[in-house]
């Protein structure tokens, strides 16, 4: 009974004397060095990257969301409220009916936003350099010949001001979602006077009716 107990031990100690060839052997330690002392790990080096910080959303309810028009001004004679079905994202989205003119919809001041202490910039806010960044979706409602995203503004203290046509979308894609994006530099001069003296609005020509969502300005990265 002695002899094949003896026989077992010696096989086993003849495999540890020839080395384990198993992958699991070979492979090191990560955490020791050769000599066996232990190697403290710094998680930070396997840690990703940090990605900058996505830029302040200035406006409110761009997506609607809040079931109203909050935030929005009606432009133009048209009819504004929201719609439940169809949104871009989330669950509501603007809608605009009854559009005699190729202005007429939702519109949003954009002074306030960049000066929120003071909307009229009355104290004569540095511009220079400041960029604003649009980004939406328009879907017309039936067939439309364009779809526009415009800025108003007016420099009273210099006499100056215009229509820039942030963009202008020819034979837009009906009852669809037509995406929009547009840097804009501000000018930069005294818009005091009137929170009304830089504005967005959007507007549709050849359309009745028009849906607006998820519209977000922010002030564009440098590049």
């Amino acid at each position: 009974m002695t002899l094949p107990t003896r026989t077992i031990l010696m096989g086993v100690l003849s495999v540890a004397a020839c080395g384990d060839n198993s992958p699991q052997a070979q492979q090191p330690d990560a955490g020791k060095r050769p000599d066996g002392a232990t190697v403290q790990m710094d998680a930070a080096l396997d840690a990703p990257p940090d990605t900058p910080p996505l830029p302040a959303v200035l406006n409110t309810n761009g997506g609607f969301e809040t079931g109203d028009s909050m935030g929005w001004i009606c432009n133009g004679n048209a009819m504004c409220s929201t719609v439940n079905t169809g949104a871009h994202g989330g669950t509501f989205a603007g809608k605009a009916t009854t559009l005699p003119n190729d202005y007429s919809g939702f519109r949003i001041n954009v002074l306030p936003l960049l000066c929120p202490t003071d909307p009229t910039c009355a104290t004569g806010v540095n511009m220079t350099g400041k960029t604003i960044r649009f980004h939406g979706f328009i879907k017309p409602i039936g067939a439309a010949t364009a779809v526009r995203l415009v800025l108003r503004w007016n420099c009273p203290s210099q006499m100056m001001g215009g229509y820039e046509w942030l963009q202008n979308i020819n034979n837009p894609t009906a009852d669809a979602w037509n995406e929009y994006t547009r840097d804009f530099v501000v000018p930069n001069c005294d818009y005091a006077g009137s929170n009304e003296n830089l504005y967005l609005y959007t507007g549709t020509v050849g359309a009745t009716e028009f849906h607006i969502d998820d519209l977000t300005i922010t002030e564009a990265p440098l590049p």
